[in-house]
């Protein structure tokens, strides 16, 4: 497109979406409940209001079903205590209600090979989870804690410090998570903070890690230990079936074998936890004020005879915060043939600097994930924008496949990756409001944001190859 287009990308008309999106009435959007249908309202009702096309249902929703029991709310109780699912525990989806006797409590230490002994079947383990490996997401501690449930424990309880950013590595997980709940259906695991183990002892878990410790002198804890905390612990969940919708619409191009490019971003977020909104205006409220932004102008150009020769579809998806599971039930359910799907360029949290931009003072930047994964024609697109009109300055850092965060795969991208896709996760990094009530509208640097979404604007120009090409051309 012309560049005129890309400069009618408004901050504006960021920011009014944005609004909407951070609204008390949208209840944090969590995929499922009533403010995340909202969301997909208010974004479809734009989307027909610039004349795209919906796919799928008449509305262009596309239903994908949850695990079917949410485990929000104040449903572990420890010895008369109550502890709030995600806030101060986190345990793998699939589990049934239970209740758990805690007369005798396996507490282990060390990584010795045989030191735990092959008579914990059915015993309930209490253990901290520094003793398997320093992240709870790398292959060696996979590998311990896979040995450990091979002994076909009842109750694995794993205490994590700090807890919260513990939580979000195994929320990111996905399909290793899934994939160790079917390797061991037989053991309940749970991930506590410490506050959470305290309740099990009257004066506190860390007392009782005293006393074990006076009891040797060489303060080294025996690799195993019996303990008696004479607690009850009760899992009660909330049984009601759940429903996700992806929106997804088309802006058709004149490709006669109907290609087109996916641009994506989840709309969804954490919703209410104990009164709490965690209203997402990052996370990813940015993304979608984005994708609808991109809409609107790419719909304008199309409108004022700009005709496009692939066809964009614009994917706002829902779940990403359960495990990517929009973007994973659209691969696998197309509403448009992938063979005929040309790349998708996925917009996460694009409001922010992180913390290290903003020490050197560096701020006009985008970090650009996965753009050389499998071609490299993206990053040549990438790279042509950046320097011939945004002027951003593209990092590169999380593409590097031993990056311990593995931001390559946390997002909706890495499904249509996953399937043979080109793909590109545009990104501004994390920060302290990270998945809590504070990331919030007032935080959000929208001319920066402007500029991110001028970007991804760019890249799906030189992509899509505009027929008119004297006048279609991004740069002046």
């Amino acid at each position: 497109m012309a560049i005129e287009y890309g400069n009618r990308i408004s901050t504006d008309s960021l920011y009014r979406h944005l609004q909407v999106l951070t609204a008390d009435s949208l209840e944090g959007r969590e995929t499922g409940k009533e403010g995340q249908r909202r969301a997909a309202r208010y974004i479809a009702d734009n989307f027909r209001r610039w004349g795209l096309v919906p796919l799928g249902r008449e509305n262009g929703f596309q239903d994908h079903a949850l695990s079917p029991r949410a485990t929000q709310g104040r449903n572990l109780e420890a010895n008369g205590a109550s502890f709030c699912y995600y806030r101060d525990y986190y345990y793998y989806a699939g589990a049934s209600d239970t209740t758990f006797e805690l007369e005798r409590l396996v507490y282990l230490n060390g990584l010795g090979e045989d030191e735990y002994g092959n008579d914990l079947s059915g015993a309930h383990i209490l253990l901290e989870a520094t003793a398997l490996g320093r992240k709870a997401d790398s292959a060696l501690f996979d590998q311990r804690l896979r040995g450990l449930l091979g002994k076909r424990p009842a109750l694995l309880l794993l205490i994590v410090h700090p807890f919260a950013e513990a939580r979000e590595r195994l929320v990111h997980a996905g399909t290793a998570t899934r994939k160790l709940v079917q390797d061991f259906p037989a053991t309940r695991i749970v991930w506590i903070s410490t506050e959470a183990a305290a309740a099990l002892f009257p004066r506190g878990v860390e007392h009782v890690f005293r006393e074990l410790r006076a009891e040797h002198p060489e303060h080294r804890v025996p690799e195993r230990r019996d303990l008696l905390p004479d607690a009850r612990l009760h899992w009660r969940s909330d049984t009601r079936a759940l429903l996700g919708q992806n929106v997804a619409y088309l802006l058709p191009g004149t490709d006669r074998r109907g290609r087109c490019i996916v641009i994506s971003a989840h709309y969804d977020h954490l919703g209410v936890r104990d009164s709490a909104i965690y209203r997402g205006a990052d996370d990813n409220g940015t993304g979608t004020a984005a994708l609808l932004e991109l809409a609107r102008v790419f719909a304008m150009a199309a409108n004022d005879g700009h005709r496009l020769k692939y066809g964009i579809l614009f994917l706002p998806v829902s779940g990403e915060e359960k495990g990517l599971l929009g973007s994973k039930f659209y691969v696998e359910n197309p509403l448009i043939p992938l063979k005929k799907t040309l790349a998708d360029l996925n917009i996460d949290m694009i409001g922010r600097s992180d913390a290290w931009h903003d020490s050197t003072g560096q701020r006009r930047y985008v970090y650009v994930i996965g753009d050389e994964k499998l071609n490299t024609r993206l990053h040549k697109l990438n790279r042509a924008v950046s320097e011939q009109y945004t002027h951003l300055q593209l990092d590169y850092r999380f593409n590097d496949r031993k990056d311990k965060n593995r931001y390559y795969a946390r997002s909706d991208h890495y499904n249509f990756v996953k399937k043979g896709i080109p793909a590109t996760f545009y990104f501004s990094g994390n920060h302290a409001d990270y998945h809590k009530p504070t990331d919030t509208i007032d935080k959000i640097d929208l001319e920066l944001m402007g500029v991110r979404v001028r970007q991804v604007w760019g890249c799906g120009c030189l992509f899509i190859k505009p027929l008119k090409k004297s006048k279609m051309i991004l740069m002046n």
